[in-house]
């Protein structure tokens, strides 16, 4: 039996499909003995999954008339059916190779799919929401840089150089962006294989989506002025814990974000110093050099995350004495750290972004699939599918609520502490806006009694400009209040609204005897823009310029991008200043191969006449060393002799161009020649004359 080339990534697709598991998962996740599936695969799988909204209304065309004459109820593996149909329809090729029943199933209504194609995907064209129905989003591509090793002037730089320049009507393939300082927006068309890029590998960017920096940008820059109310301007007075750290992508921007404000508020606190020696000289003892560094606790409970962000750390955090930002990753689980716990005594800031259900996340292609397929079964059944397909996903929503709030509550226990961030990447108001509130109210009942122990929520001052908020009409019981104020104070992030990234929700909490000097929102985007953009070449701000591509469409990005990555190298290996400025690039790496190639066969050809050369000499030295023979036998020798000259002669006369080049360098060797060399000539003659021997045996014996 022939296997299909489909057949792994159809394996894979089923799995999604069938038992409902996540496609990384699915693909990289399993047996130890067994390897990951190839990148074809995955890559085959992604794109079918991702089609597969459109597959299924081509076969539901016409009360599902192919859906039967497919058989996809009686397919074992509908997965592999999939592909199959994914690679006829929207292919590159638009033909499934190999053969096999299912491929003669589909090609017997071939005709029949290609027609319900032009009408499924005219009509998705003509209705906007029909297709953000049918595909996954497709946000633009964030890239945070980490300034702890490198600057924006830098990474725009390198960038830039991979990218097609900006035409005439100023549109831009780089942004900034106008929320989190130090984050580029980058097409999602953009060819750059980022995981394989050194900016990546090195620590310098790292590919996080716009919503999630949010967690750590509102814990840095709470309600108050920059982060003077938490402490983090005094010589190592504020530590932070980041509950829930792994992979790291929250808490290495923590990092980043604590450095910039500690530098911030040591200029300002230099500067002031620098005024007050006019006045009183004592003032060099009151400022002295700020050595301790802040420290981040990154707890994390599961064993294979926990070393995923104890490798990424030391990348993306150097250590060093005169670094101002410590990350100690700890194998703990939240819950169980002891809020009297001594090591934890300088902590001022929690931020807490617990496991969720992750119903925020659009651009994953198989959750987007998940979540069609949730929404197909309650249309087909409207009266008792509602029920069948929501009672497991509310059960699992409150499950994870109520670990969320008992998480939420350990931190407010913290008796130090001055600010809480939490943040899920879910839209269930169970998981956000109930936790915050049931949260709030039980720990402030608790401590009716200690007013300095309540907490608040707060609208964090680095988001002001978010016009998305919390919601205000939620179940609640009787006790528990929640006010608009509370529900403007939170940030919600919807991308199936238009926000171009993930769903994302953050609540930032502070104690309710903290005095915060706050600044307006138009002062602190100027901070933070200036913190941002401190070289000379800004990008302009991005306003929904992506927003419009389609993504079906991203091969005029691809090959001006393709003709820059082939040329950008002339220079470098070329030896001549000239080479860049031909027109043909790919003619000399042709003609390069070419002129090896030759060279081998020359060298070849050389080294075979040189061995038939040395193999004849050979003969003729052992057979006129003979003279003990008798006239019959010296005749055949000089018969024989004769022979032999005339085969050096031809060898001579047809390779003798090449025997010529090669000549000097095997004096040369000959001259030095080691001792291995030496016993196989030897023994190589010795084979000579046994051969010779036998051969004036023969011949004596038959002349007698």
């Amino acid at each position: 039996m022939s296997i299909s080339p489909y057949q792994e990534a159809g394996n894979l697709l089923q799995e999604v499909i069938v038992n409902r598991r996540g496609l990384k998962s699915a693909a990289f996740s399993g047996n130890k003995k067994k390897k990951g599936c190839s990148k074809s695969a995955y890559a085959q799988a992604c794109k079918t999954l991702r089609h597969k909204g459109l597959l299924d209304q081509i076969l539901n065309l016409n009360e599902g008339r192919l859906y039967k004459a497919v058989k996809v109820d009686d397919c074992k593996n509908q997965g592999l059916l999939y592909v199959l149909l994914f690679e006829l329809l929207f292919g590159i090729n638009q033909k499934i190779r190999g053969g096999g029943a299912l491929k003669r199933y589909i090609c017997k209504v071939e005709t029949e799919l290609r027609d319900a194609k032009q009408i499924v995907v005219g009509s998705s064209e003509d209705d906007d929401d029909n297709n953000n129905n049918i595909l996954p989003a497709a946000f633009p591509r964030y890239v945070r840089i980490n300034t702890l090793k490198d600057n924006s002037k830098n990474v725009i730089q390198l960038l830039q150089q991979q990218l097609p320049e900006d035409d005439e009507q100023g549109n831009s393939n780089i942004y900034r962006d106008r929320h989190v300082p130090n984050l580029l927006v980058l097409s999602p068309n953009s060819n750059i294989p980022w995981y394989k890029h050194p900016l990546v590998i090195e620590g310098h960017v790292v590919l996080q989506d716009k919503s999630s920096c949010f967690s750590a940008l509102a814990l840095v820059h709470g309600s108050g002025n920059a982060a003077d109310d938490i402490g983090i301007a005094d010589d190592g007075g504020c530590d932070f814990i980041d509950a829930c750290a792994a992979p790291g992508n929250k808490t290495t921007h923590l990092a980043a974000l604590v450095a910039l404000a500690r530098e911030t508020n040591t200029t300002n606190t230099n500067h002031s110093a620098e005024k007050g020696k006019k006045k009183n000289k004592k003032n060099n003892k009151q400022h002295p050099a700020k050595n301790k560094s802040n420290i981040i606790f990154a707890l994390d409970k599961s064993d294979t995350r926990i070393k995923i962000l104890q490798d990424r750390v030391p990348n993306l955090v150097p250590s060093s004495p005169s670094a101002t930002v410590e990350v100690q990753s700890l194998h703990e689980d939240f819950l169980n750290v002891m809020p009297d716990d001594p090591t934890y005594e300088n902590v001022k800031a929690i931020l807490l972004d617990p496991s969720c259900s992750g119903s925020g996340i659009i651009n994953s292609i198989d959750r987007f699939y998940l979540d069609q397929q949730q929404q197909q079964a309650k249309k087909n059944n409207p009266s008792g599918g509602d029920e069948a397909s929501s009672t497991p996903q509310k059960s699992r929503v409150q499950t994870i609520a109520s670990f969320q709030r008992l998480a939420l509550l350990h931190a407010m226990s913290f008796p130090n502490l001055k600010r809480i961030v939490y943040s899920t990447c879910s839209i269930h108001e169970e998981e956000n806006e109930i936790v915050a509130a049931s949260a709030l109210h039980e720990h402030n009942a608790r401590n009716d009694e200690y007013p300095d122990q309540k907490w608040k929520i707060v609208a964090p001052i680095a988001l002001n400009g978010w016009t998305r908020r919390g919601h205000t009409d939620i179940q609640l019981s009787e006790d528990v209040t929640w006010t608009e104020e509370d529900a403007k104070s939170c940030v919600r992030v919807d991308g199936r609204k238009g926000d171009e990234t993930n769903g994302f929700f953050v609540a930032c909490f502070e104690r309710k005897d903290t005095d915060n000097t706050a600044t307006t929102t138009k002062e602190f985007d100027k901070t933070i823009i200036e913190e941002a953009t401190t070289d000379n070449e800004l990008r302009p701000l991005y306003d929904h310029e992506f927003q419009k591509i389609n993504t079906e469409k991203p091969k005029k990005v691809q090959v001006p991008k393709k003709v820059e990555k082939d040329d950008s190298p002339v220079p470098t290996k070329g030896k001549s200043s000239k080479a860049p400025l031909k027109v043909k690039a790919k003619a000399p790496p042709a003609n390069k191969k070419e002129d090896k190639m030759t060279k081998k066969r020359a060298k070849k050809s050389a080294w075979k006449v040189k061995q038939k050369e040395q193999k004849l000499m050979r003969m003729l030295k052992i057979e006129s060393e003979k003279d003990d023979t008798g006239k019959t036998q010296k005749a055949k020798v000089q018969k024989k002799l004769k022979i032999v000259n005339d085969q050096i002669t031809e060898v001579k006369e047809k390779g003798s161009p090449p025997v010529v080049t090669a000549a000097p360098p095997s004096n040369k060797k000959e001259e030095k020649v080691p001792k291995k060399k030496a016993k196989q000539t030897a023994w190589k003659k010795k084979r000579d004359e046994k051969k010779v021997k036998k051969m004036l045996k023969k011949n004596a014996e038959k002349s007698n």
